[in-house]
């Protein structure tokens, strides 16, 4: 197996975070990066480690003249939240070690609950969600969010969800409708953003999502070439 390093610039008892949720953002598509980038920069989540590994692309992402690790775990005590986010595609020979790793997060912070945001190809524009929590079905039946009733999940998102249902841990997908005539479904990171922040209880602007759009994508573009070129095509 492939083996992937978890490794804290800030440890669990160095925060002040209790029982906090956990949001999860690995590619593809574009607008599950972008929904992510979008929280972490707006709410302000600060750096607390990173996953590595050999199998990982070296591509190290520049963000408002930052270098950070493309895998990156990032906090927020106010929100009392964890967000787990990555700018590269996740091998398949590191997908099993990765989600391993994550739930080490999982357990190192005694995480809560555990949303994971990831795409699904549809013609609509909004977002669809996927839980067997009673309590979290309620919740977006509030929010008259659509439940997926066909369709499929795959790499790091589907396997740490199986993970999660097994753990008994409340957790749920958003999943952001995709087609294939837009490389981003702005109005779906808009909807997925803002359910994120009714389900935590926080306020969040979106009006500047258009404008990211251009810069995000314009670098993750970049990152996509230049790590298809690293490791050729055996992505999730």
């Amino acid at each position: 197996m492939v083996e992937v390093n978890l490794v804290y610039f800030k440890r669990a008892k160095e925060i002040k975070l209790k029982n906090p949720s956990l949001i999860v953002f690995f590619p593809p598509p574009f607008s599950v990066i972008l929904t992510g980038l979008y929280l972490a920069e707006k709410k302000n989540f600060e750096i607390i480690g990173y996953l590595s590994s050999d199998a990982y692309a070296p591509i190290i992402p520049v963000h408002k003249n930052i270098a950070m690790p493309p895998v990156r775990i990032m906090a927020n005590e106010e929100i009392n939240a964890i967000i787990i986010i990555s700018e590269i595609a996740i091998p398949l020979s590191s997908i099993n070690s990765t989600v391993e790793a994550i739930t080490e997060v999982i357990e190192d912070y005694k995480v809560s609950e555990v949303c994971i945001v990831s795409a699904i190809e549809d013609d609509e524009s909004g977002i669809y969600y996927l839980s067997t929590n009673k309590k979290l079905k309620q919740k977006f039946e509030s929010l008259q969010i659509k439940e997926l009733d066909e369709g499929s999940l795959t790499g790091v998102s589907g396997l740490l969800f199986m993970k999660m249902q097994e753990s008994k841990i409340p957790s749920y997908v958003l999943l952001i409708n995709e087609n294939e005539e837009d490389l981003i479904n702005i109005k779906g990171s808009e909807k997925a953003i803002k359910t994120i922040a009714k389900l935590h209880g926080f306020n969040i602007d979106t009006k500047d999502l258009a404008f990211e759009q251009l810069e995000i994508l314009k670098s993750e573009e970049d990152i996509m070439k230049q790590d298809k070129k690293e490791k050729g095509n055996i992505y999730e």
